[in-house]
């Protein structure tokens, strides 16, 4: 699969991974899970930070380490926090292949950066299939 927004061309492998009917029903949460497992590599986690900085035109080198599906004391649940040296959550990430993205889900994330992201701008991605790029 080719993609022309990045250079080389290749779609990452969760990128297809996402366009397979299956993967719409089941997928979010392995692929959040498999991030989070990844970037426990250093090489692939600044990888995956550059990638992810480039497209949004922000800077994540401060992100220490990937925490999948943390509890919020609103009850909130991120699929993924990106976190500094001192805690800060510096991004939070979102998966939505088949599940709604509803207002109070992206307001609530919107929050927990607010108050959370320290000296970070505080970033919120939402990783989506390319059929669900306007609707997010």
């Amino acid at each position: 699969m080719l993609d022309d927004s990045v250079p080389d061309g290749r779609v990452p492998l969760l990128g297809q991974l996402a366009g397979e009917g299956w993967f719409m029903q089941m997928g979010e949460v392995a692929a959040t899970k498999s991030l989070t497992w990844l970037a426990a590599d250093p090489a692939l986690r600044t990888a995956l930070l550059e990638h992810l900085g480039t497209r949004a035109g922000v800077d994540l080198a401060a992100v220490e380490r990937l925490v999948p599906e943390s509890v919020h004391d609103d009850g909130s649940r991120p699929d993924i926090e990106m976190l500094d040296a001192d805690g800060n959550t510096v991004a939070l990430v979102e998966a939505k292949f088949a599940a709604e993205l509803t207002d109070a889900q992206v307001a609530t994330y919107l929050e927990i950066l607010g108050r959370r992201s320290g000296p970070h701008p505080g970033v919120l991605f939402v990783l989506v299939p390319p059929g669900r790029v306007d609707e997010a």
